[in-house]
């Protein structure tokens, strides 16, 4: 009585068990008046229509120098599709985001100059 088949073989053998079951056993209550979706951040496809969707979460990197080891909070989140999506994404999440170093703050494209030229 677990599957769809199962519940449709249990009204059609057994009508009056089954009336019996289903008022036991009411169906889930519809709460939201439409249906819910998350979608992809980057071409806004409904990720929980398709399944094949991903929840990236992102953290500036532990200071592995100090004393006590402390896991940085995640700093950043996003729904995408697998490939193509996350790597478009993720690029320019990295590309875009500050970097503190020593105090300094640094946009990631310049400290990716400033790494190339050496």
């Amino acid at each position: 009585m677990e599957t769809p088949q199962g519940l449709k073989l249990a009204s059609r053998y057994f009508p009056e068990s089954f009336k019996k079951y289903t008022i036991e056993n009411p169906r889930p209550a519809k709460i939201f008046a439409k249906e819910l979706s998350i979608n992809c951040e980057y071409c806004n496809k409904d990720l929980l229509e398709s399944k094949t969707g991903i929840f990236v979460t992102l953290r500036k990197p532990s200071d592995h120098n100090a004393e006590v080891n402390v896991r940085n909070p995640y700093s950043e989140a996003y729904f995408s599709c697998k490939g193509r999506c996350d790597s478009i994404l993720k690029t320019n999440t990295y590309n875009t985001k500050i970097i503190l170093m020593n105090g300094l703050t640094l946009q990631t494209t310049y400290l990716q100059q400033a790494i190339s030229r050496k």
